[in-house]
């Protein structure tokens, strides 16, 4: 349509005549989530944020604060809609960590803790700041959840008509149909790591395919008994269809039918007794819908922190026994900050400089207090002479002894009053 119509439309209507991209409601229609320039607001949000905080003036618990209460939740709006790029994460998390070690960009200072474990959660040893790109996964994660249980609203049936029904009757498909420009190409591609993530808890078991999703246990049918899948022309299927004769109201499945293409070999058979065994539990309940439940979350339900604390942990490390100790004390923020990078050994001690800069710190680097031994962490702060004397008239203060622990770790969770310590370091003082 030639401009001069649309201007004349625009002017017997009573409205402007506006151009693509444009914003609406705060988001920007019209170009693609993938160029910088779209998340310029963002950007320029936090750096208006940094340009208003006095940084040299605050503590480095204070600065810890605005990071994770502010600075994380300002593109938290923009992260629930699109996929940030790669270079926009890493511009928005290296103001976040210049502000938190050094007070700003062009201030001096080390960068102590590496960014895995700043971001980590606080029993596992971190900050809990939180990598953006996660909370990024788990924003968009809330809109696959959201699909199949808003089958009435406006955004379900048109993405349905657009994408159409994936196999599993729950989700949309995934392919080339969908357009890299809009947000639902970035929130598809989730699609196989969120499967991974929801089990389903069986109702009329109509809507559940029995061997490819999660309903039994902690994986699929089919990556547990793969032999017998191979064989099954069930493809598909759901449980529903593969009872062959339905027990009574409230009873188990009479009989199933897996629709082999064969008859079973001998060394098969084992197998199948075992599925059977696992089966002979399952009711179906005509009554009641199939449920998708949500395995990070005790209750089975969605939630955006649930999976940002799912991405975030390291599954495959415990809890560190001096962290609760720590956070929960009623020290300033700025002490439980300190306290934490003396229990990691991450302070700026001679045996850390030398090896940050090797080229700068020579070897050895005695103890700046007592010059008999070289500065590292334990010794400064335990092993010392003068640290152990201060220990002393500080012990003497409140008329009380104390096993000096071996570790700052162990430090932190001793009790002082009387209580020994079985990992001594020098001796008990009195």
């Amino acid at each position: 349509m030639q401009e001069s119509v649309v201007a004349l439309c625009a002017s017997q209507i009573g409205c402007e005549v506006g151009s693509w991209p444009m914003s609406y409601l705060g988001m920007p229609l019209g170009s693609s989530p993938k160029k910088k320039l779209i998340w310029a607001p963002v950007l320029e949000k936090f750096a208006k944020k940094l340009d208003g905080w006095k940084a040299s003036f605050l503590s480095r618990g204070g600065r810890l604060t605005l990071v994770q209460s502010v600075l994380s939740s300002l593109p938290i709006y923009y992260l629930s809609m699109f996929k940030a790029p790669k270079a926009v994460l890493f511009s928005l998390e290296k103001m976040m960590r210049d502000f938190l070690w050094k007070g700003g960009d062009l201030m001096g200072g080390d960068h102590l803790v590496s960014r895995e474990e700043v971001c980590r959660p606080k029993h596992e040893g971190g900050l809990a700041i939180g990598r953006l790109d996660m909370r990024n996964k788990g924003l968009l994660m809330k809109w696959l959840w959201r699909y199949p249980l808003e089958s009435n609203s406006l955004r379900h049936k048109v993405i349905k008509s657009r994408y159409g029904i994936a196999e599993n009757c729950w989700d949309t498909q995934s392919g080339h149909r969908l357009s890299p420009r809009g947000p639902w190409k970035d929130i598809s591609d989730l699609y196989g790591e969120f499967l991974e993530l929801v089990k389903f808890k069986v109702g009329n078991g109509a809507t559940i395919r029995f061997w490819e999703d999660i309903w039994i246990g902690e994986t699929t049918l089919r990556s547990r008994f793969p032999d017998l899948a191979v064989v099954s022309k069930a493809k598909n299927m759901s449980i529903k269809d593969l009872v062959a004769i339905e027990g009574e109201v409230g009873n188990c499945v009479a009989s199933w039918n897996f629709k082999f293409r064969r008859n079973l070999m001998e060394r098969e058979m084992p197998n199948l007794i075992v599925l059977l065994q696992l089966l002979e539990h399952i009711r179906l309940l005509n009554i009641s819908e199939d449920i998708r439940l949500w395995k990070p979350d005790p209750g089975g339900i969605f939630s955006c922190k649930s999976a940002f604390s799912w991405f975030t942990s390291n599954h495959n490390s415990g809890e560190l026994f001096w962290t609760k100790t720590l956070w929960k004390s009623r020290c300033p923020s700025k002490v439980k900050v300190f306290g934490w990078l003396v229990a990691l050994g991450k302070i700026n001690v001679h045996f850390m400089m030398q090896k940050r800069r090797p080229f700068i710190c020579l070897s050895p680097g005695w103890c700046v207090c007592c010059k008999k031994s070289s500065e590292e962490v334990a010794y400064l702060f335990l092993g010392c002479c003068m640290a152990q004397r201060l220990w002393i008239k500080l012990l003497n203060v409140f008329e009380t002894q104390w096993v000096l622990p071996g570790s700052v770790p162990l430090m932190i969770v001793s009790k002082v009053g009387g209580v020994r310590v079985d990992h001594t370091y020098g001796g008990q003082l009195s």
